[in-house]
């Protein structure tokens, strides 16, 4: 593994990236609520968020989760196994680079990343790091993927953060992780509402009863039947069997749990 460290401006750039609080301020150390760690509910294979907030990642996570139970391939691995090679099938979409932030000091603006090109490197860092029960996993991976996606040399920092003032996971973060990108001319694609992803086609997303109207409805990969679905300030996870709904929502220990399409207000 290689490392990259970023101090000073570079690190301003990066933090409000991140994070923007609602005063135009960034203290990456603010979100607590992000520090979690990515673990499974016991006998499931459901994940367990502790707080909220970083509701979004965990929907991507999940969702891939339930692709991978239905995976020839990964029908006798451990939840290990699927998590971590899920989060580097994340990374993939988004850059040519496997990058994990190790730790950052808002005080003194500086954070440190080791990076590879290699996917069994980046396995084994993972894997040997017990990157993913850390306290704090929830934040380093999302400080990963962010700055794997802004550039590893040249700060391409987006117009909006990808958290907002509220703690709260946007749906660029959404994007970003499903589709690799959130330029403009990338977005610009989704105001057709039968647009397919371009790195990944069996994951969509769905925003459910909105009081703005015109956000309503699928902006990803209308014929998946597994989708990453945004209401009332929470992204959760919907499996589609014909006429059956089911549920996975990382804040709920029902979860999973079937629903109908009237309750989740589909369209």
């Amino acid at each position: 593994m290689k490392f990259v460290e970023i101090k000073g401006e570079s690190y301003q750039k990066f933090s409000k990236a991140v994070f923007l609080a609602d005063n135009g301020s960034s203290n990456l150390s603010a979100l607590k609520n992000w520090e979690q760690p990515l673990n499974f509910r016991p006998n499931s294979n459901n994940l367990k968020q502790y707080q909220g907030g970083p509701c979004g990642l965990f929907a991507v996570l999940q969702a891939h989760i339930v692709i991978k139970e239905n995976d020839n391939n990964f029908q006798n691995a451990s939840q290990e196994h699927i998590l971590i090679s899920l989060i580097l099938d994340i990374f993939s979409r988004i850059s040519s680079y496997y990058v994990f932030c190790d730790g950052f000091d808002a005080k003194t603006e500086y954070a440190h990343f080791q990076y590879t090109t290699d996917l069994d490197e980046a396995y084994s860092f993972i894997l040997g790091t017990d990157y993913i029960k850390s306290y704090n996993a929830c934040l380093l991976l999302t400080l990963s993927i962010v700055f794997a996606s802004i550039g590893m040399s040249d700060l391409n920092v987006p117009a909006e953060p990808y958290i907002y003032g509220d703690r709260n996971t946007t749906m660029a973060l959404v994007w970003l992780m499903l589709n690799g990108s959130t330029n403009d001319a990338n977005l610009a694609q989704t105001e057709n509402s039968n647009y397919r992803g371009t790195t990944q086609t069996q994951i969509g997303i769905k925003v459910l009863n909105n009081p703005d109207k015109r956000v309503v409805g699928t902006w990803l990969n209308p014929n998946a039947n597994v989708f990453v679905c945004h209401r009332g300030c929470h992204f959760f996870v919907v499996l589609t069997i014909a006429d059956i709904f089911i549920v996975y929502d990382s804040l709920n220990d029902k979860s999973p749990f079937e629903t109908t399409k009237k309750s989740l207000q589909w369209s």
